[in-house]
Protein backbone atom coordinates (compact mmCIF):
# COMPACT_ATOMS: atom_id res chain seq x y z
CA UNK A 1 0.00 0.00 0.00
CA UNK A 2 3.42 2.48 0.46
CA UNK A 3 5.34 2.25 -1.70
CA UNK A 4 9.37 1.87 -0.71
CA UNK A 5 10.29 5.11 -2.21
CA UNK A 6 7.79 6.80 -0.12
CA UNK A 7 8.13 5.03 3.16
CA UNK A 8 11.88 5.87 2.86
CA UNK A 9 11.58 9.38 2.49
CA UNK A 10 9.11 9.73 5.25
CA UNK A 11 11.02 7.76 7.74
CA UNK A 12 14.30 9.77 6.43
CA UNK A 13 11.97 13.30 6.71
CA UNK A 14 10.71 12.46 10.36
CA UNK A 15 14.23 11.83 11.77
CA UNK A 16 16.13 14.12 10.41
CA UNK A 17 14.21 17.36 11.51
CA UNK A 18 14.32 16.23 15.04
CA UNK A 19 17.67 15.54 14.80
CA UNK A 20 18.28 18.99 13.91
CA UNK A 21 15.73 20.43 16.26
CA UNK A 22 17.80 18.05 19.25
CA UNK A 23 21.05 19.18 17.71
CA UNK A 24 20.06 23.14 17.30
CA UNK A 25 17.47 23.52 20.17
CA UNK A 26 18.77 21.41 23.17
CA UNK A 27 22.28 19.87 22.23
CA UNK A 28 20.53 16.67 22.81
CA UNK A 29 19.39 17.79 26.42
CA UNK A 30 15.74 17.35 26.66
CA UNK A 31 13.43 18.61 29.41
CA UNK A 32 12.86 15.61 31.66
CA UNK A 33 9.20 15.05 32.96
CA UNK A 34 7.97 13.21 36.07
CA UNK A 35 8.29 9.37 33.76
CA UNK A 36 11.87 9.97 34.42
CA UNK A 37 12.14 10.21 37.90
CA UNK A 38 9.63 7.56 38.39
CA UNK A 39 11.88 6.09 36.01
CA UNK A 40 15.03 6.72 37.97
CA UNK A 41 12.74 5.58 41.27
CA UNK A 42 12.44 2.38 39.49
CA UNK A 43 15.70 1.79 38.59
CA UNK A 44 17.33 2.60 41.91
CA UNK A 45 14.43 1.80 44.72
CA UNK A 46 12.96 -0.47 42.65
CA UNK A 47 9.44 1.39 43.16
CA UNK A 48 7.03 2.94 40.84
CA UNK A 49 7.00 6.53 42.87
CA UNK A 50 7.25 9.96 42.48
CA UNK A 51 7.02 12.51 45.39
CA UNK A 52 4.21 14.51 44.08
CA UNK A 53 3.88 18.09 44.50
CA UNK A 54 3.39 18.72 48.32
CA UNK A 55 0.89 15.59 48.64
CA UNK A 56 3.92 13.41 49.61
CA UNK A 57 4.64 10.39 47.14
CA UNK A 58 1.87 8.67 45.00
CA UNK A 59 2.36 5.70 43.35
CA UNK A 60 -0.36 5.13 40.76
CA UNK A 61 -0.04 9.21 39.25
CA UNK A 62 0.15 7.86 35.64
CA UNK A 63 -0.39 5.48 33.75
CA UNK A 64 2.86 3.47 33.15
CA UNK A 65 3.37 3.04 29.81
CA UNK A 66 6.31 5.79 29.13
CA UNK A 67 8.00 4.73 32.20
CA UNK A 68 8.07 1.24 32.04
CA UNK A 69 9.62 1.90 28.39
CA UNK A 70 12.03 4.23 29.78
CA UNK A 71 12.90 1.52 32.07
CA UNK A 72 13.12 -1.20 29.68
CA UNK A 73 15.49 0.83 27.95
CA UNK A 74 17.64 2.48 30.42
CA UNK A 75 17.97 -0.77 32.21
CA UNK A 76 19.26 -2.65 29.00
CA UNK A 77 21.69 0.33 27.76
CA UNK A 78 22.23 2.16 31.02
CA UNK A 79 20.52 5.70 31.42
CA UNK A 80 20.80 7.77 27.98
CA UNK A 81 18.51 10.39 27.35
CA UNK A 82 19.74 10.46 23.57
CA UNK A 83 19.21 7.27 23.01
CA UNK A 84 15.28 7.80 24.39
CA UNK A 85 15.04 10.67 21.62
CA UNK A 86 15.88 8.39 18.84
CA UNK A 87 13.35 5.75 20.11
CA UNK A 88 11.11 8.88 20.19
CA UNK A 89 12.33 10.28 16.56
CA UNK A 90 11.09 6.52 15.65
CA UNK A 91 7.63 6.22 17.29
CA UNK A 92 6.60 9.47 16.04
CA UNK A 93 7.46 7.61 12.35
CA UNK A 94 5.08 4.97 13.65
CA UNK A 95 2.44 7.76 13.91
CA UNK A 96 3.08 8.83 10.57
CA UNK A 97 2.99 5.51 8.74
CA UNK A 98 -0.32 4.57 10.61
CA UNK A 99 -1.89 7.86 9.28
CA UNK A 100 -1.23 7.27 6.53
CA UNK A 101 -2.73 3.81 6.32
CA UNK A 102 -5.69 5.13 7.92
CA UNK A 103 -6.00 7.65 4.76
CA UNK A 104 -5.39 5.44 2.43
CA UNK A 105 -7.57 3.26 3.89
CA UNK A 106 -10.74 5.77 4.24
CA UNK A 107 -9.65 7.57 0.44
CA UNK A 108 -7.74 5.33 -1.42
CA UNK A 109 -5.57 8.09 -2.85
CA UNK A 110 -2.06 7.56 -2.33
CA UNK A 111 -1.79 11.83 -2.87
CA UNK A 112 -4.19 12.42 0.38
CA UNK A 113 -2.10 9.91 2.44
CA UNK A 114 1.31 11.43 1.66
CA UNK A 115 0.20 14.58 2.84
CA UNK A 116 -1.63 13.33 5.78
CA UNK A 117 1.46 11.87 6.56
CA UNK A 118 3.65 14.77 5.83
CA UNK A 119 1.73 16.60 8.10
CA UNK A 120 2.28 14.59 10.88
CA UNK A 121 6.16 14.50 10.26
CA UNK A 122 6.10 18.21 10.28
CA UNK A 123 3.95 18.94 13.09
CA UNK A 124 5.89 21.99 15.07
CA UNK A 125 4.67 20.70 18.48
CA UNK A 126 5.32 16.96 17.28
CA UNK A 127 8.48 17.68 16.68
CA UNK A 128 9.19 19.48 19.61
CA UNK A 129 7.96 17.24 21.86
CA UNK A 130 9.71 14.57 20.19
CA UNK A 131 12.97 16.34 19.88
CA UNK A 132 13.56 18.62 22.81
CA UNK A 133 11.46 16.39 25.48
CA UNK A 134 11.23 12.96 27.19
CA UNK A 135 7.14 13.22 26.59
CA UNK A 136 4.43 10.46 26.99
CA UNK A 137 2.75 11.80 23.54
CA UNK A 138 5.87 10.30 21.83
CA UNK A 139 3.95 6.67 22.90
CA UNK A 140 0.40 6.91 23.03
CA UNK A 141 0.04 8.80 19.45
CA UNK A 142 1.28 5.90 17.38
CA UNK A 143 -0.43 3.39 19.62
CA UNK A 144 -3.79 5.66 19.22
CA UNK A 145 -3.68 5.66 15.45
CA UNK A 146 -2.22 1.82 15.22
CA UNK A 147 -5.39 1.16 17.04
CA UNK A 148 -7.49 3.14 14.91
CA UNK A 149 -6.07 1.54 11.77
CA UNK A 150 -6.79 -1.74 12.79
CA UNK A 151 -10.37 -1.13 13.91
CA UNK A 152 -10.88 0.06 10.28
CA UNK A 153 -9.40 -3.43 9.07
CA UNK A 154 -11.17 -5.37 11.69
CA UNK A 155 -14.82 -3.93 10.62
CA UNK A 156 -13.86 -3.98 6.60
CA UNK A 157 -12.41 -7.78 6.68
CA UNK A 158 -13.67 -9.33 10.08
CA UNK A 159 -10.20 -10.62 10.08
CA UNK A 160 -9.13 -12.44 13.55
CA UNK A 161 -6.00 -11.22 13.05
CA UNK A 162 -6.90 -7.95 12.62
CA UNK A 163 -9.30 -8.49 16.30
CA UNK A 164 -6.04 -9.60 17.75
CA UNK A 165 -4.44 -7.22 16.75
CA UNK A 166 -6.20 -4.63 18.24
CA UNK A 167 -6.57 -5.90 21.15
CA UNK A 168 -3.00 -5.81 21.50
CA UNK A 169 -2.71 -2.30 20.66
CA UNK A 170 -5.81 -0.82 22.00
CA UNK A 171 -4.36 -2.79 25.65
CA UNK A 172 -0.71 -1.34 25.02
CA UNK A 173 -2.49 2.31 24.54
CA UNK A 174 -4.30 1.95 28.22
CA UNK A 175 -1.13 1.56 29.71
CA UNK A 176 -0.33 4.86 28.68
CA UNK A 177 -3.67 6.47 28.26
CA UNK A 178 -6.57 5.12 29.39
CA UNK A 179 -8.84 7.74 27.07
CA UNK A 180 -8.45 5.16 24.55
CA UNK A 181 -10.76 2.29 26.08
CA UNK A 182 -14.21 3.97 25.86
CA UNK A 183 -13.50 4.75 21.97
CA UNK A 184 -12.27 0.75 21.03
CA UNK A 185 -14.95 -0.79 23.33
CA UNK A 186 -17.91 1.32 21.33
CA UNK A 187 -15.65 0.90 18.34
CA UNK A 188 -15.69 -2.89 18.51
CA UNK A 189 -19.69 -2.15 19.99
CA UNK A 190 -20.30 -0.59 16.32
CA UNK A 191 -18.19 -3.22 14.67
CA UNK A 192 -20.75 -5.98 16.06
CA UNK A 193 -24.03 -3.94 15.26
CA UNK A 194 -23.08 -3.47 11.33
CA UNK A 195 -21.75 -6.54 11.12
CA UNK A 196 -25.04 -8.59 12.35
CA UNK A 197 -25.38 -10.84 9.66
CA UNK A 198 -22.19 -12.38 10.40
CA UNK A 199 -22.97 -11.99 14.30
CA UNK A 200 -21.46 -15.58 15.19
CA UNK A 201 -18.03 -14.78 13.63
CA UNK A 202 -17.96 -10.74 14.68
CA UNK A 203 -18.66 -11.18 18.27
CA UNK A 204 -16.78 -13.98 18.81
CA UNK A 205 -14.07 -11.58 17.13
CA UNK A 206 -14.66 -8.57 19.56
CA UNK A 207 -15.12 -10.34 22.70
CA UNK A 208 -11.55 -11.94 22.02
CA UNK A 209 -9.96 -8.22 21.10
CA UNK A 210 -11.36 -7.09 24.48
CA UNK A 211 -10.31 -9.90 26.32
CA UNK A 212 -6.83 -9.23 25.08
CA UNK A 213 -7.23 -5.78 25.54
CA UNK A 214 -8.15 -7.04 29.34
CA UNK A 215 -5.20 -9.37 29.83
CA UNK A 216 -2.58 -6.75 28.42
CA UNK A 217 -3.58 -3.77 30.69
CA UNK A 218 -4.36 -6.23 33.76
CA UNK A 219 -1.08 -6.00 35.22
CA UNK A 220 -1.42 -2.34 36.13
CA UNK A 221 -4.75 -3.29 37.86
CA UNK A 222 -3.53 -6.28 39.87
CA UNK A 223 -0.57 -4.12 40.84
CA UNK A 224 -2.64 -1.18 41.72
CA UNK A 225 -5.29 -3.61 44.21
CA UNK A 226 -1.62 -4.88 45.73
CA UNK A 227 -0.29 -1.63 46.48
CA UNK A 228 -3.43 0.00 47.40
CA UNK A 229 -5.53 -2.98 48.55
CA UNK A 230 -8.43 -1.68 46.76
CA UNK A 231 -9.44 -1.38 42.57
CA UNK A 232 -7.98 1.36 41.10
CA UNK A 233 -8.13 1.49 37.62
CA UNK A 234 -6.08 4.20 36.05
CA UNK A 235 -4.54 6.52 37.81
CA UNK A 236 -5.23 7.73 41.62
CA UNK A 237 -5.70 12.02 40.55
CA UNK A 238 -8.48 11.74 38.39
CA UNK A 239 -10.16 14.08 40.51
CA UNK A 240 -7.91 16.21 41.12
CA UNK A 241 -7.63 16.77 37.18
CA UNK A 242 -11.55 17.11 36.67
CA UNK A 243 -11.04 20.05 40.03
CA UNK A 244 -8.16 22.00 37.42
CA UNK A 245 -10.98 22.16 35.34
CA UNK A 246 -14.08 22.94 37.91
CA UNK A 247 -13.45 25.19 40.47
CA UNK A 248 -14.38 28.65 40.76
CA UNK A 249 -10.68 30.07 39.99
CA UNK A 250 -11.03 27.83 36.52
CA UNK A 251 -9.72 28.78 33.23
CA UNK A 252 -10.19 25.39 31.83
CA UNK A 253 -5.97 25.05 32.01
CA UNK A 254 -3.35 24.24 34.36
CA UNK A 255 -2.96 27.88 34.41
CA UNK A 256 -4.35 31.23 35.57
CA UNK A 257 -3.96 33.83 32.79
CA UNK A 258 -0.62 35.38 34.89
CA UNK A 259 0.94 32.09 34.95
CA UNK A 260 -0.17 31.32 39.03
CA UNK A 261 -0.94 27.41 38.39
CA UNK A 262 -4.58 26.60 39.12
CA UNK A 263 -3.81 24.14 41.71
CA UNK A 264 -2.29 27.31 43.76
CA UNK A 265 -5.64 28.66 43.79
CA UNK A 266 -7.16 26.07 46.27
CA UNK A 267 -9.48 27.18 49.14
CA UNK A 268 -7.78 27.42 52.92
CA UNK A 269 -9.45 24.53 54.33
CA UNK A 270 -9.11 22.22 51.21
CA UNK A 271 -5.54 22.55 51.18
CA UNK A 272 -5.81 21.74 55.07
CA UNK A 273 -7.39 18.93 54.78
CA UNK A 274 -4.76 17.59 51.59
CA UNK A 275 -1.77 18.69 54.53
CA UNK A 276 -3.41 16.35 56.97
CA UNK A 277 -4.07 13.58 54.55
CA UNK A 278 -1.69 10.93 54.16
CA UNK A 279 -3.11 9.09 51.45
CA UNK A 280 -3.09 9.66 47.45
CA UNK A 281 -6.26 8.06 47.35
CA UNK A 282 -7.56 10.26 50.35
CA UNK A 283 -6.45 13.14 48.16
CA UNK A 284 -8.40 12.26 45.24
CA UNK A 285 -11.41 11.92 47.46
CA UNK A 286 -10.57 15.42 48.84
CA UNK A 287 -10.76 16.83 45.02
CA UNK A 288 -13.88 15.12 44.20
CA UNK A 289 -15.74 16.73 47.11
CA UNK A 290 -14.56 19.78 46.27
CA UNK A 291 -15.06 19.73 42.59
CA UNK A 292 -18.59 18.14 43.41
CA UNK A 293 -19.45 21.23 45.54
CA UNK A 294 -18.60 23.77 42.50
CA UNK A 295 -20.57 22.06 40.06
CA UNK A 296 -23.84 21.61 42.96
CA UNK A 297 -23.21 25.04 43.68
CA UNK A 298 -22.84 26.57 40.63
CA UNK A 299 -24.24 24.41 37.82
CA UNK A 300 -24.64 27.54 35.32
CA UNK A 301 -20.49 28.22 35.84
CA UNK A 302 -20.32 24.54 35.30
CA UNK A 303 -22.19 24.37 31.96
CA UNK A 304 -20.72 27.59 30.85
CA UNK A 305 -16.84 26.10 31.93
CA UNK A 306 -17.84 22.97 29.38
CA UNK A 307 -18.70 25.43 26.39
CA UNK A 308 -15.55 27.63 27.45
CA UNK A 309 -13.45 24.44 27.80
CA UNK A 310 -14.86 23.34 24.38
CA UNK A 311 -13.78 26.90 22.71
CA UNK A 312 -10.45 26.39 23.66
CA UNK A 313 -10.00 22.90 23.01
CA UNK A 314 -10.80 23.95 19.15
CA UNK A 315 -8.83 27.37 19.31
CA UNK A 316 -6.66 28.68 21.96
CA UNK A 317 -6.69 29.52 25.85
CA UNK A 318 -6.06 32.80 27.12
CA UNK A 319 -3.37 31.11 28.93
CA UNK A 320 -1.82 29.00 26.36
CA UNK A 321 1.93 29.31 25.53
CA UNK A 322 2.77 31.90 28.20
CA UNK A 323 5.86 29.68 29.01
CA UNK A 324 6.75 30.87 25.17
CA UNK A 325 8.12 34.21 23.51
CA UNK A 326 4.74 35.67 22.64
CA UNK A 327 5.84 35.40 18.67
CA UNK A 328 5.77 31.97 19.14
CA UNK A 329 1.75 32.05 19.95
CA UNK A 330 1.25 34.39 17.28
CA UNK A 331 2.66 31.70 14.73
CA UNK A 332 0.79 28.49 15.99
CA UNK A 333 -1.98 30.50 15.45
CA UNK A 334 -1.76 31.54 12.40
CA UNK A 335 -0.17 28.07 11.50
CA UNK A 336 -2.92 26.59 12.88
CA UNK A 337 -5.63 28.95 11.30
CA UNK A 338 -4.85 27.74 8.15
CA UNK A 339 -5.02 24.16 9.16
CA UNK A 340 -8.45 24.92 10.54
CA UNK A 341 -9.52 26.47 6.85
CA UNK A 342 -8.08 23.30 5.01
CA UNK A 343 -9.57 21.15 7.44
CA UNK A 344 -13.02 22.36 6.94
CA UNK A 345 -12.43 22.19 3.16
CA UNK A 346 -11.44 18.63 3.23
CA UNK A 347 -14.64 17.93 4.91
CA UNK A 348 -17.09 19.67 2.58
CA UNK A 349 -15.04 18.23 -0.46
CA UNK A 350 -15.45 14.80 0.97
CA UNK A 351 -19.59 15.57 1.45
CA UNK A 352 -19.67 17.07 -1.74
CA UNK A 353 -17.95 14.48 -3.82
CA UNK A 354 -19.68 11.43 -1.38
CA UNK A 355 -16.07 10.14 -0.65
CA UNK A 356 -17.54 9.74 3.44
CA UNK A 357 -17.91 6.25 4.32
CA UNK A 358 -18.63 4.22 7.69
CA UNK A 359 -14.89 3.68 8.06
CA UNK A 360 -14.78 7.37 8.63
CA UNK A 361 -15.98 6.39 12.13
CA UNK A 362 -13.61 5.07 13.70
CA UNK A 363 -11.07 8.40 13.74
CA UNK A 364 -14.09 9.98 14.22
CA UNK A 365 -14.82 8.60 17.65
CA UNK A 366 -11.23 8.95 18.81
CA UNK A 367 -12.08 12.86 17.56
CA UNK A 368 -15.09 12.81 19.63
CA UNK A 369 -13.93 11.03 22.80
CA UNK A 370 -11.22 12.68 23.04
CA UNK A 371 -12.90 16.34 22.70
CA UNK A 372 -15.53 14.94 25.17
CA UNK A 373 -12.98 13.99 28.16
CA UNK A 374 -10.83 17.10 28.14
CA UNK A 375 -14.08 19.49 27.49
CA UNK A 376 -15.05 17.67 31.06
CA UNK A 377 -11.88 17.72 32.72
CA UNK A 378 -9.16 20.15 31.50
CA UNK A 379 -7.62 21.31 28.27
CA UNK A 380 -3.53 22.14 27.43
CA UNK A 381 -2.79 22.61 23.73
CA UNK A 382 -1.09 19.30 23.67
CA UNK A 383 -4.18 17.23 24.47
CA UNK A 384 -5.79 18.65 20.84
CA UNK A 385 -2.28 17.16 19.19
CA UNK A 386 -3.97 13.88 20.37
CA UNK A 387 -6.77 14.48 17.40
CA UNK A 388 -4.88 16.40 14.80
CA UNK A 389 -3.85 13.68 12.75
CA UNK A 390 -7.53 13.07 12.54
CA UNK A 391 -8.09 17.03 11.20
CA UNK A 392 -5.14 15.96 8.89
CA UNK A 393 -7.25 13.08 7.19
CA UNK A 394 -9.16 15.63 5.72
CA UNK A 395 -6.52 19.00 5.43
CA UNK A 396 -4.34 16.32 3.60
CA UNK A 397 -7.19 16.34 0.94
CA UNK A 398 -7.15 20.27 0.69
CA UNK A 399 -3.75 20.46 0.38
CA UNK A 400 -2.74 18.11 -2.41
CA UNK A 401 -6.32 19.34 -4.00
CA UNK A 402 -4.02 22.58 -4.24
CA UNK A 403 -0.72 21.58 -5.38
CA UNK A 404 -2.58 19.52 -8.72
CA UNK A 405 -4.35 23.32 -8.93
CA UNK A 406 -1.37 25.12 -8.93
CA UNK A 407 0.46 22.80 -10.76
CA UNK A 408 3.55 22.06 -8.41
CA UNK A 409 2.99 18.14 -8.28
CA UNK A 410 6.33 18.05 -10.73
CA UNK A 411 9.16 15.99 -9.57
CA UNK A 412 11.32 19.37 -9.44
CA UNK A 413 8.79 20.97 -7.23
CA UNK A 414 7.80 18.30 -5.25
CA UNK A 415 7.60 15.06 -4.54
CA UNK A 416 4.02 13.04 -4.89
CA UNK A 417 3.72 9.87 -5.44
CA UNK A 418 1.38 8.62 -8.16
CA UNK A 419 -1.53 6.27 -6.88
Amino acid sequence: MINKKTFIFLLVLTVSVRFLSSWLIKDFRPTLWEYEVITQNMLNRGEFIFNYREYGEYKAILAPGFSVLTYGIYYIFGTSHILMLFIQYFLMFATVIAVYKISYELLENHKYAFCAGLMVSLHPGYIHYSSNMLHQLTLYLPLFYWTIYLLIKSYQTNETRYFILTGLAAGCAMLTRATIMPVAVLSLLIIIILKRNQLKRVLTNATLAVVIMGIVYSPWIIRNYQVFDKFVFAQTNKWEVFWIGNNPNSTGGHYMVDGTAVLETKPLEMQKEINESNSELLDNQIFKKYALKFVNENPSGFVKGLFKKAYYFMWFAPHTGIKYPPKVVVVAKVLYSLFFLLTIFGVYYCSRERLFNRSFMFPLLLLLGVFSVHTLYFFEMRHRWTIEPVMMLFASISIALLIDKIKLNSSNASYIPEE
